[in-house]
């Protein structure tokens, strides 16, 4: 049988040790990690274009005529009509628990109309546990974050407000939850560049943590894409595979109007 020498065995111990402390000093400058952020893709959600679409002209390939990304990648400005979410998780990687005062988002005024939208319905119901919040962008206040208790089309909360003001969110050691931030706009269209958190350390001393959004985030007003331009899929089997939401065959199909 193999044996070890003691003095092996000790150094052994002490890098352990050494690699120990390193983390806890990283982790004390800065133990919150932010991942796993994603833009879009929770359904129903509208693609806005600031370019109007034609139908007709769309690419030979279904796959592409009724993917989000197509419609993303139509102009530089391509965005959200209404809402976007975007979804993150943290991680609480420290031995000391960490307080969440407040989530911000850096917002922008922007003075582009969207041209056309295309909806993207859901095909079944949305599962999991995520701290959900509705950020008002038309709101004046910087943080104006809504804690949604039940998700839904007909979840909507009339009356804004700040859940921070009068509450946190405990993350304790070593601990990881995730979120789900729907930025809603009804009046102005905007651009988001960043989601920034605040959280308290040890001694009441608040700090900042921001995180860039992996793309490009402009959420427009819905009511500004012209009727005639706003379109869903239709699961035909031939071209062009869209059609206006306005269609006949979906007058008894929810019209998906959530923020």
């Amino acid at each position: 049988m193999l044996q070890v020498m003691p003095e092996a065995i000790g150094f052994v111990r002490i890098i352990a040790s050494i690699k120990s402390q390193i983390k806890k000093l990283i982790n004390r400058g800065a133990p919150l990690k932010l991942g796993e952020v994603r833009v879009g893709g929770v359904v129903p959600e509208r693609i806005a274009t600031e370019v109007a679409i034609a139908p007709n002209l769309l690419t030979a390939n279904e796959s592409d005529a009724v993917s989000p990304e197509y419609y993303l990648r139509s102009s530089d400005h391509a965005g959200w009509a209404g809402e976007c979410v975007v979804r993150f998780r943290l991680e609480n990687r420290s031995d000391k628990r960490v307080s969440i005062r407040g989530i911000h988002v850096d917002k922008h005024k922007m003075t582009i109309d969207p041209k056309g939208s295309m909806l993207f319905v859901p095909q079944g119901r949305l599962t999991g546990e995520p701290y959900r919040f509705a950020c008002y962008l038309d709101s004046t206040s910087s943080s104006s974050m809504v804690l949604l208790d039940d998700w839904g089309c007909d979840g909507r909360q009339i009356i804004p407000q700040n859940y921070f003001d009068e509450a946190s969110i405990e993350l304790p050691p070593n601990a990881l939850l995730n979120f789900a931030i729907h930025l809603r706009t009804e009046k102005e269209s905007f651009e988001c560049r960043g989601i920034s958190l605040v959280w308290e350390s040890k001694m009441g001393k608040l700090k900042n943590f921001t995180a860039p959004l992996p793309k490009k985030v402009f959420v427009y007003v819905f009511d500004r894409v012209p009727e005639s331009q706003r379109f869903r899929r239709t699961y035909d089997i031939v071209a062009p595979w869209i059609t206006p939401e306005g269609d006949e065959r979906f007058s008894g199909s929810n019209a998906y109007r959530w923020y």
